[in-house]
């Protein structure tokens, strides 16, 4: 017939289709039209009807190669081919290859290159996309027995390949429109199908075309994630629920990081920027979820969104600081941040719990901290700051705990704002100390702590602290001590202030008396135990100079007994006869040198003042109570006279004189206690003392003077005394002798 061989593969599929609708058509008008899902009904129009099948893509592939003429009649052919094929099945899925074979056809006669602008394959799959919706539109609700017999389906197929085609060949040259484009027809699919597989796949799609755009690009994509994420998280329930939270933080993350990255922020704007964003988006997702918009969970996303967002701020701005990038935290976004994130977490402490509450707390002190370093202020500035603030944090959170009238139980965290002023007004006095700023004293520490203190006193009886009023006033003595010292004060004048706060305190105390039962009492002995503590504290730092410690015991001592007896509390008083002693001690010890007397003789008095103390206090006491103090009296008693007896030999004659006061000194005690053994302990001494006397003198230890002949007279009296005292016993014939006997007769 003269075909040319290169035109043979154009002759058959030519023939393929005239036998495959020709045989399709023999069978519609032998048999009559066929009902969907039903096949050949005449038996010899199958073999036709099967070659034409096979013969047509048999014969399509050779014929794409005979130039783009040849090509495109090819193609447009066999699509009406396979159109006319659907009809006469009427069966949808020879569709399938008619739109694909249309497609590739009408790209053959466009004049454009679908390898060098992908993009048009994207705009065939919109077309696709549309045929997909007006099938699905015009089928309506009619019955289906699958998918495969949808009529809709073969266009979203094919518009499915142009998609795919269109990818593969975007991705080379990174060209976001396909993919872009892609994404959304993928959505646009999901909404029409009501199916989230075609969204997830559509988002992951305009991401990735995002991400060929720029890296500012895919943040403002992941944030659109993330914002999606949460939103599907408040309408999700179960794991669902869960894994969209997560991916609602991880996107925002990324997000935030990327922003940084392409904008190319220095680390102090990434730093400030950075916490800004965490503490505003925390405060907002807390307001949230505190006028109950979202639920706890999602509070929970969003709170740790937040935190991780402040707290990578903090940790790389003060890491900076720490390695000498002074950039760090020098802009005061870190510290906004911070106190954004505060007033959260207080925010949210009435939807996840109390501890997130208290979680303010740590977060409002590094929020100082950070401010602190951002601003240029002096370092006279920041403590004098730092401590009038400290102090009135700790007034203001008493203050408004006692003006909402919540119960301690119910807001606990009042103690923890309370003790963030106190520490701030703690290291402000250590900044002072360290710095030598004296006069920061005055006019910044002892304010701080006189709100403090005040504080104190207010939330005394409100916060279950024990001890919180005592604790108050013994806190009184900081703001006057700061005062003092920032006003140009000595040791000398510091101390003489703190005395004259304890001599006050207990002046109050003696004119209360022992039953006094006003709620002030108890704080005012704190006082005066922590003024006089404090007072030889100081005295203690001005030794070697030993007046100032010596009048502060002096002092302190006959407090002691005045408030001890007033109040009867022997405790005290027992205190007193201590610190008389050393007191004493210190006074003479310039000039009793050499002589372990002056010494030993007030230990001596303190034993046996403590042993008088103890008996007439604790008159109930039983009898092995009175035996342990017998002993602990003769040990006073041994004390005083002991080391006298010995300097008679070692050292001096004159030390009788000694064990002559004390002779008298314990005749007397023995008439005001009425105590037989006493006074036999002073003849004792007396009588011991005559012979240690003479024995000396006779050893050839008595000085050429008068002075031995008076001690050994005094001695002899005192014999002839003890003397007198047995003789009553024995007799009872001399007036003197029987009026000691009437006087001693019902000593014990």
């Amino acid at each position: 017939l003269g075909v040319a061989p290169h035109h043979l593969y154009l002759v058959v599929l030519t023939w393929g289709v005239a036998a495959f609708v020709g045989g399709l058509i023999a069978d519609d008008v032998i048999a009559g039209r066929r009902s969907p899902g039903i096949g050949l009904r005449v038996a010899w129009t199958r073999f036709p009807v099967l070659l034409g099948a096979l013969t047509v893509p048999a014969a399509l592939g050779p014929n794409f190669a005979l130039g783009s003429t040849v090509a495109i009649w090819s193609a447009l052919g066999a699509a009406a081919g396979y159109g006319a094929v659907s009809w006469l099945l009427k069966s949808p899925l020879p569709t399938l290859p008619a739109y694909a074979l249309g497609t590739f056809g009408i790209f053959l006669l466009l004049p454009v290159s679908v390898t060098e602008q992908p993009a048009w394959l994207t705009l065939a799959a919109a077309v696709l996309l549309g045929a997909h919706l007006i099938s699905r539109a015009a089928a309506g609700k009619q019955p289906r027995f699958d998918i495969w017999s949808a009529w809709d389906t073969p266009p979203l197929l094919a518009a499915h390949g142009a998609g795919l085609l269109a990818l593969a060949l975007a991705v080379p040259d990174m060209r976001p429109g396909p993919w872009i484009m892609a994404g959304g027809l993928s959505a646009i699919v999901a909404i029409s199908r009501r199916n989230r597989i075609w969204l997830d796949a559509g988002h992951v799609l305009v991401l990735v075309g995002l991400s060929f755009v720029s890296l500012g690009a895919l943040a403002a994509g992941l944030a659109l994630t993330s914002g999606r994420a949460f939103v599907e998280a408040y309408r999700a329930q179960g794991v669902h629920r869960l894994v969209s939270h997560i991916v609602a933080v991880l996107a925002a993350a990324a997000a935030w990081a990327l922003l940084a990255v392409w904008a190319e922020w220095d680390l102090a704007r990434a730093v400030s920027n950075t916490a800004l964003m965490g503490g505003g988006g925390g405060l907002v997702g807390a307001g949230l979820a505190r006028v109950g918009l979202i639920q706890r969970d999602s509070a929970i996303a969003w709170s740790s969104w937040a935190v991780s967002g402040v707290g990578t701020a903090t940790l790389a701005g003060f890491a900076a600081e720490q390695v000498g990038e002074s950039t760090g935290v020098a802009d005061p976004g870190l510290a906004l941040g911070l106190a954004l994130l505060a007033a959260a977490a207080h925010l949210l402490g009435r939807v996840l719990g109390e501890p997130i509450r208290l979680a303010a707390i740590p977060l409002a002190g590094l929020a100082w901290l950070a401010l602190m370093m951002a601003v240029s202020w002096s370092p006279e500035a920041v403590v004098i700051l730092t401590a009038i603030v400290g102090g009135t944090v700790s007034l203001v959170a008493v203050e408004w705990h006692r003006l909402i009238d919540r119960a301690p139980d119910e807001d606990v965290s009042v103690i923890g704002w309370a003790a963030l002023g106190a520490l701030f007004v703690a290291v402000a006095a250590l900044a002072a100390t360290n710095l030598e700023l004296q006069r920061v004293w005055a006019s910044a520490i002892a304010p701080g702590s006189a709100m403090m203190v005040l504080a104190a006193a207010r939330g005394a009886a409100r916060l279950p602290i024990g001890g919180l009023r005592e604790s108050s006033a013994v806190g009184l003595l900081a703001p006057l001590t700061a005062l003092a010292y920032g006003l140009g004060g000595s040791g000398g004048s510091l101390t003489a202030l703190t005395l004259f706060v304890a001599v006050v305190g207990a002046a109050m105390l003696v004119r209360v008396g022992p039953n006094a039962s006003a709620p002030w009492v108890r704080p005012i002995e704190w006082l005066v135990i922590a003024a006089n503590l404090e007072a030889i504290a100081i005295s203690v730092a001005l030794l070697p100079a030993t007046e100032t410690i010596t009048a502060v015991l002096l002092t302190s001592g006959v407090q002691a007994a005045l408030v001890g007896l007033a109040r009867r509390e022997p405790e005290l008083v027992a205190l007193s006869p201590p610190l008389l002693a050393v007191a004493v001690v210190l006074l003479v010890a310039d000039i009793a040198t050499g002589s372990v007397q002056w010494y030993t003789l007030p230990l001596a008095l303190v034993v046996l003042a403590e042993v008088e103390i103890v008996r007439l206090m604790r008159p109930e006491a039983g009898a092995n109570v009175t035996e342990s103090l017998q002993l602990i009296e003769w040990v006073g008693i041994s004390l005083a006279v002991l080391p006298a007896a010995v300097e008679i030999f070692v050292r001096s004659l004159a030390a009788a004189g000694i064990l002559l006061l004390v002779s008298v000194g314990l005749m007397l005690w023995a008439i005001v206690t009425r105590l037989r053994r006493r006074a036999i302990a002073a003849a004792g001494v007396a009588a011991g003392s005559s012979v240690l006397v003479v024995s000396a003198a006779l050893a050839g230890q008595a000085p050429d003077s008068a002075v031995l002949w008076i001690i050994a007279a005094g001695l002899g009296f005192s014999v002839m005394a003890v003397a007198g005292v047995f003789e009553a016993g024995q007799s009872r014939r001399g007036r003197v002798v029987g009026k000691l006997d009437e006087l001693m007769g019902d000593w014990r």
